[in-house]
């Protein structure tokens, strides 16, 4: 069996240089970049570890990460568990094709509710899932647990406002971030921010919702 090369930077440093703190609709939370298989793995770990003590709910999303002045889009996925969001730079942590072991097997747990987006990319020759078909649409979810089918196509920011949760973003989801050039692996706090606001409103409108059951 073939391994994965060995990040050149040791994890233990990787994973504070990806770690910083931010306020996303009022709400002060920890954020995580991860650009390596092995800090994805570390990651999923403690997002299991806190998803233990709380509803099971995960706010999901992608983003696509444009380069400023042209260049290749890269792809985050973005995980969010109570004060914590993980952003997976995809293009980076695929192990020959594949998507690490520990992320697929997360979002295969069927004890888990994904709220978000509904399919997951396949970034050809780079990352596949062994399942890209995972969660359920906000709007659904809302229409299904309040029985109110008008929820269904409802904005972003229209059911934020209907269950109760804070929500500072535009209407509807972006689906791009503007990165610097120079190098797209770094994402600044404000890049965070713009990445993570769509799945932390997600997961906060499906934690309320799904706790109010």
């Amino acid at each position: 069996m073939k391994r994965s090369r060995k990040p050149q930077i040791p994890v233990e440093f990787l994973l504070q240089m990806g770690t910083c703190d931010v306020t996303i609709h009022g709400v002060k939370l920890t954020a995580h970049v991860a650009n390596c298989a092995a800090a994805v793995d570390k990651h999923i770990a403690n997002l299991r570890c806190h998803l233990e003590c709380t509803t099971k709910v995960v706010g999901l999303d992608v983003k696509k990460l444009k380069p400023a002045t042209g260049g290749y889009t890269t792809h985050a996925l973005i995980l969010c568990v109570f004060r914590r969001c993980l952003i997976i730079h995809l293009d980076y942590v695929g192990n020959h094709g594949n998507a690490p072991e520990s992320l697929d097997n997360f979002l295969n747990d069927p004890k888990i509710c994904f709220v978000g987006i509904t399919k997951l990319p396949e970034i050809f020759y780079l990352v596949k899932f062994s399942n890209p078909d995972v969660g359920v649409q906000v709007g659904d979810l809302a229409a299904r647990v309040l029985r109110n089918p008008a929820l269904t196509e409802s904005s972003l920011s229209d059911l934020a406002l209907q269950v109760g949760v804070p929500y500072e973003g535009p209407p509807s989801p972006t689906t791009e971030i503007e990165v610097d050039s120079r190098n797209p692996k770094v994402l600044t706090d404000e890049h965070v921010m713009a990445a993570a606001s769509d799945g932390y409103a997600y997961y906060q409108i499906g934690y309320k919702l799904l706790t109010s059951l």
